[in-house]
């Protein structure tokens, strides 16, 4: 019969009193002389490393710390047992399952231990780690941050714990604490914090790339995975990390900071907004934050009325997002991409022209093309030879690289890049994409962008001396600089394109153009439409050669700040081709000419034709309400010119 002592340890050390028979009995006669609080210390020690649940009677400490260091402290004592990640060999045991462990009676078979390598292999291979090393411990890479049940998307769909680590970035299963995957931080390169689009709800999509370029897949990949094991690398099936939360969940969450001296943990009530949650735990990855903006680019449809800065499309038959950012364009489908503004191909002027009069926008690394106006495609053309050039990680090219790439022109610049394309983008959203495009061509092709761009900067403030050049700045410096072109030629290189302009308008894009932002503000869309019913007036070569001189000359007496982009009325968004002043004359003295033989207004027209246009000033000043006046008398004329003939067929019939 039991003593009173073995009475009262059986409820309070139920490890220990199990294992006692099993124990050898030297050890089981010196746990017998302990006293009961060293026996009931040593049936917690035991209860800790494997793995039970903490005594209801410990303080509230040691159950807050219990889980936290329980696992670190089982894989230290498996380290002990096995170490190198061999198994520990098999100790003997007795038919009834009792065993002294003092004789091994059975060695471990080699297949044994081949399978259990072939499984680790397999799951290595299907790991999304893309190192080759093992994960640092515990002891060597401390926690830093953890959001606990997170809804991830890839590189597996389900709730894990993300943790942030002093070295990796790691995925836990929340039950089990088992290290689902493991990515070096090292490896990582970009970070991006999304709104949801599509959702009835706010959402947020936190994406976390460490490569702009998802991997191959057919031939491709084949290709890859044999020159990866031919050097000894691992095969890596994703490239991404993406999961998503409520803005505002339904449901508490809960984060872990391990920053201070004890870890804590918080548990948000439901309702609280995940937003600071989400950005204080990004802020701990070694690469910077990236979130869209809509002073960058904004689209013309809103998602859940707000305001977005992407535009939905589709990738094949994938549907996504495209973020248009300030240092590249972002596809958020799976498998995400990222087109960094030195990727994208910069265009060729000779090859643009080429492909416009063949109907598309050019072979720039961004293009648009549509056929109805009600839907567009948007094309991606990213620069192959850059990743060429780049290392394993994906970054950085060389400088020799940049030289050739700068070098290399025509057929093997178009060669060296791959387009992607990206269907059913609304209509509405291709002029806010021109915009983005023209804000940002100069950086395309750069391999630093943002230096460049700093680069270009300060030479304006050396310039200028205002101390406030902007990247809006550095854009109309490069549409002045192609308006002076147009000036000296033919006019026909307006960056700005409006597809509800008519054909017929385009007569007149040279006056326009060449009267360097001197356009009259008080013609409407009356006095262009009479313009355009008399546009066959511009027929004579003469009268455009005198518009020419008289511009010519103003352009030398003129100041060269009246080109400037912000001042000029056609390069204003949404801004239609207006007639010039010396327009408006020729076409008054034209019908004038017509209606009264030569007299009036028509009269001082040719006056001014024979001299050389010395009057055309003197009359401008008085050329909209003319203009007007000309539009009422041609009308009637119009009308009793119809009568007439009418008349005449009448005559005809009888």
């Amino acid at each position: 019969m039991p003593s009173n002592s073995e009475a009262s340890l059986s409820k309070a050390t139920p490890y220990l009193l199990a294992l006692k028979p099993h124990l050898p009995s030297e050890y089981s006669s010196h746990l017998d002389a302990c006293t009961p609080s060293d026996v009931a210390l040593v049936d917690r020690l035991l209860r800790f490393v494997a793995g039970g649940e903490c005594p209801k009677s410990a303080g509230e400490v040691v159950q807050r710390e219990w889980k936290e260091k329980q696992v670190s402290a089982m894989k230290v004592i498996r380290d002990l047992v096995s170490p190198s990640g061999q198994s520990a060999p098999a100790v003997a045991t007795h038919s009834n399952g009792n065993g002294n462990g003092n004789t091994a009676v059975k060695r471990t078979r080699d297949d044994d231990d081949d399978d259990v390598e072939t499984q680790v292999t397999k799951k290595s291979r299907t790991s999304p780690t893309p190192a080759q090393s093992p994960a640092p411990s515990s002891t060597e890479d401390i926690t830093l941050h953890t959001f606990h049940a997170l809804s991830l998307q890839a590189p597996l769909r389900k709730k894990l714990d993300v943790s942030i680590h002093e070295h990796t970035l790691r995925l836990v299963n929340p039950s089990s604490q088992a290290i689902e995957a493991s990515i070096p931080l090292t490896s990582l390169k970009r970070a991006f914090l999304l709104p949801t689009r599509g959702k009835t709800k706010r959402h947020w999509t936190v994406v976390i790339l460490w490569s702009d370029t998802p991997a191959l897949t057919g031939k491709a990949a084949e290709k890859a995975a044999a020159v990866a094991a031919a050097n000894g690398d691992e095969k890596i099936e994703e490239r991404q990390v993406a999961f998503g939360i409520d803005a505002i969940p339904t449901a508490a969450f809960v984060v872990t900071d391990h920053t201070t001296l004890t870890p804590s943990k918080t548990t948000h009530p439901k309702g609280t907004a995940t937003y600071p949650a989400l950005r204080t735990f990004l802020q701990h990855l070694p690469v910077p934050l990236i979130e869209p903006s809509t002073s960058v680019f904004q689209a013309s449809s809103s998602s859940g009325g707000d305001p977005t800065a992407g535009v939905q499309a589709y990738r094949s038959a994938k549907e996504g997002t495209l973020w248009f950012l300030d240092g590249g364009v972002l596809w958020d489908g799976r498998p995400s991409e990222y087109w960094s503004l030195g990727d994208l191909v910069k265009g060729n002027e000779e090859r643009n022209k080429e492909e416009k009069d063949n109907g598309g926008t050019g072979v720039e690394g961004v293009r648009i093309v549509s056929a109805t106006g009600r839907t567009c495609s948007v094309f991606l053309r990213r620069r192959v030879n850059v990743e060429g050039k780049k290392g394993k990680d994906g970054r950085g090219a060389s400088e020799e690289g940049e030289e050739e790439d700068e070098e290399e022109e025509g057929e093997e610049e178009e060669e060296e890049s791959v387009e992607t394309d990206f269907g059913m983008v609304d209509g509405k959203e291709q002029e806010g994409i021109r915009r983005w495009v023209k804000a940002r061509r100069h950086l395309f092709g750069v391999a630093n962008p943002l230096a460049s761009n700093a680069k270009a900067n300060g030479k304006r403030k050396d310039v200028k001396g205002k101390g406030r050049a902007t990247e809006a700045d550095e854009e109309e410096e490069e549409l002045d600089t192609e308006l002076k072109v147009d000036v000296k030629g033919k006019g026909k290189a307006i960056a700005i394109e409006d597809d509800s302009e008519d054909s017929e308008d385009d007569d007149f894009v040279d006056g326009s153009e060449s009267d360097g932002g001197s356009a009259t503000s008080s013609s409407d869309d009356s006095d262009r439409e009479a313009g355009d019913d008399n546009g066959s007036g511009y027929e004579d070569e003469d009268v455009d050669e005198d518009v020419d001189e008289d511009v010519d000359g103003e352009d030398e007496d003129g100041d060269e700040e009246m080109l400037d982009p912000k001042h000029h009325p056609l390069l204003r968004p949404g801004a239609m081709p207006r007639m010039s002043k010396a327009a408006i004359e020729a076409a008054v003295g034209m019908v004038s000419e017509d209606l009264f033989g030569g007299g009036g207004a028509g009269s001082g027209g040719s006056k001014a034709k024979e001299k050389g246009r010395p009057g055309s000033s003197n009359r401008a000043s008085g050329s909209s309400s003319k203009g007007k006046k000309a539009q009422e008398e041609e009308e009637e004329s119009e009308k009793e010119s119809e009568e007439e003939e009418e008349d005449e067929e009448d005559e005809l019939d009888d």
